[in-house]
């Protein structure tokens, strides 16, 4: 028997991908600018940060957020995709698109894209659905094409934003930014995720990234074992921006003669026994030569007892998917991956556009379903077409930016045979090849560098956006609902914006500072049953006086303000931050702004 697991391999682990990621920021006029995310000369993800003009981040906003590689499809892939149970890339390898990106996700207004959803599965169900199978079938099979061709970009870019959350790779984009941004993405993936109110991100995030790690630790031990009861040689992969996230199954070639009998499971493997036949011997492929000891254990060269192996690949599995290793490469029958999400997806487009059953629309359909996945899942079965997308978009961009350089890096051969076997996976007519993605990437991202320096470019949607915050304060609803019918009826032509004024301006920076203490405050109360102990006693006081300073400048703030410090007040025991609390309290009891007095020093109190 074999044992499989290593400790010389665990060194790639220890190996961080964020230092390939570089942040490049583009100044956009009126105060803005855009943040990208670069590894290599590959653009990947851009985020357009107003920034007021000036270095307060407690006045900065997040705005649009595009992913590089999201390209408008093509006419001939917009055909296709609504061909149901056509499962090939439309795109050309000679493809060209030097426009505009398409933002991704607005950071401001994100709670418009759930309603846009519910509005088009309304009108599939109700309107399309009824007219027959004619229109059902390809309207769902074009709508199903669309939502895994976004989906498959957004997980791409969490990726990247996770291996970038770091000061030292990000430069002025702040680690809460990156987790607000990346908790966005995520939930907008969910029906209904994008109603999620911004001060649920960070703990969104948290909850996400915990799922996240244990997921890939139960696997990474799930793995290990099977691979050791069958003979397999297991080895973790850190592969650009995603670490601890895949790994590979290896295979010892023995003589024919001396080839010994191997009992094997293939129960959550999904792969044949690759020691059944000739197959190992007559493999002609990438190997790797071995040094392995006794027990069969992978050791230094000219260990005592130690002898030459020539290993064999036998399979690539991502570690991101829930409670099972999920199969993306197959090294002994390389189109079963391929053939597997062919037959899921093509069951569901029989149920859904031939068939026009649905899980709310007919409950024996939903029943049997259920019961169906829940017998298949507790069997190891990979049901989840959300976290397979996922698995496949993150090993397969990671796979195309590994730095050949980086230590512990993967052989060239070993990693371009990977990217063949991975990037031939995709089904989606509206998915590119991976260099066609790379360079789409690079063009948008010059178009949109072009855009955001021009006068009329980014700049306007700055504009429109700071007035898009003060709406409520300066018009009526009626005139709010008038505007957006205006909107409505010449179909975007028109948009409602207000001139920035100076005096606008000084309203837009100091409600955009009383929300961000307001949210840092409200975070302190919320993660701990006292303020003091998870967070720094200055940093919640230093909120304290802001808040209290800016609702001495505006009565609008006022009540909001003796809310938030009353309940940081009775959710701590230090005595310095009690008194600042009992201070800022009486400030904002006061009709005009006044200078503080000074308060009163106690063991933990702030002398600021």
């Amino acid at each position: 028997m074999y044992r499989p697991f290593f400790a010389a391999l665990l060194i790639l682990v220890a190996v961080t991908a964020s230092a390939q990621v570089r942040l490049e920021r583009v100044d956009v006029p009126g105060g803005a600018e855009l943040d990208t995310l670069i590894a290599g000369d590959f653009p990947l993800v851009s985020v357009l940060v107003d920034t007021m003009g000036d270095s307060d981040p407690t006045n900065d906003t997040l705005g649009n957020v595009w992913v590089l590689t999201y390209a408008r499809p093509t006419v001939i892939q917009r055909i296709v995709a609504g061909l149901p149970f056509v499962y090939v890339r439309a795109g050309s390898p000679h493809r060209r698109d030097d426009s505009v990106p398409v933002p991704m996700i607005d950071m401001n207004a994100a709670g418009r894209a759930t309603w846009l959803k519910l509005l088009h599965a309304l009108a599939q169900t109700q309107l399309l659905d009824p007219i027959g199978l004619p229109v059902r079938a390809p309207s769902r099979a074009y709508s199903g094409n669309t939502s895994a061709y976004r989906d498959e970009h957004i997980w791409e870019a969490v990726s990247v934003l996770a291996a970038a959350n770091d000061d030292s790779a990000t430069g002025d984009l702040s680690q809460d930014e990156l987790t607000r941004i990346q908790a966005r993405l995520t939930l907008s993936t969910r029906i209904l995720g994008d109603l999620v109110t911004d001060s649920y991100l960070p703990a969104a995030f948290e909850k996400e990234r915990d799922t996240h790690i244990q997921q890939q630790q139960h696997n990474w031990e799930l793995l290990r074992q099977k691979a050791e009861d069958n003979g397999l040689y297991f080895q973790p992969l850190t592969l650009a921006f995603s670490k601890d996230a895949n790994a590979m199954l290896w295979a010892e070639r023995h003589p024919p003669e001396s080839q010994a009998h191997v009992q094997f499971n293939a129960q959550l493997l999904g792969i044949g026994n690759p020691f059944e036949g000739d197959w190992l011997a007559k493999w002609k492929g990438y190997t790797e030569t071995w040094t392995l000891d006794e027990s069969g254990a992978r050791v230094e060269p000219g260990t005592p007892g130690s002898h030459q192996a020539e290993m064999v690949p036998v399979a690539l599995y991502s570690l991101d998917y829930p409670k099972t290793p999920l199969l993306l490469a197959d090294f002994r029958q390389p189109f079963s991956p391929k053939r597997r999400e062919m037959i899921r997806r093509g069951a569901d487009q029989l149920a859904t556009g031939v068939l026009g059953l649905t899980a709310f629309g007919n409950l024996e359909y939903f029943a049997a379903k259920t019961t169906f996945f829940f017998i298949r899942r507790r069997h190891g079965a990979t049901l989840d077409s959300s976290a397979r997308l996922r698995a496949y978009s993150e090993l397969r961009h990671a796979l195309f930016l590994e730095d050949p350089d980086k230590p512990g890096s993967l052989d060239p051969k070993l990693r371009a045979e990977l990217l063949r076997r991975v990037d031939s996976l995709g089904i989606n007519p509206f998915e590119d090849g991976i260099n066609t993605e790379a360079q789409l990437a690079r063009e948008q991202y010059a178009a949109l560098r072009a855009y955001a320096t021009a006068p009329d470019g980014l700049a306007r949607k700055i504009e429109r956006a700071r007035s898009n915050e003060l709406v409520h304060r300066l018009h009526s609803g009626r005139q709010i609902a008038m505007y957006r019918l205006a909107t409505v009826t010449t179909f975007g032509i028109y948009r409602h914006t207000d001139h920035m004024t100076p005096k606008l301006l000084a309203q837009v920076d100091r409600q955009r500072r009383f929300a961000w203490h307001k949210r840092f405050l409200e975070q302190v109360i919320d993660s701990t049953p006292r303020a003091e102990v998870a967070y720094n006693v200055d940093k919640v006081q230093r909120s304290l006086d802001a808040i209290t300073e800016i609702a001495q400048e505006s009565d609008d703030f006022r009540a909001a303000s003796e809310e938030i410090v009353r309940r940081v007040m009775a959710q701590t025991s230090d005595d310095g931050m009690r008194q600042r609390c009992y201070e800022c309290l009486q400030r904002l009891a006061m009709k005009t702004p006044k200078p503080a007095a000074p308060p009163v020093l106690t063991a933990g109190g702030d002398d600021q």
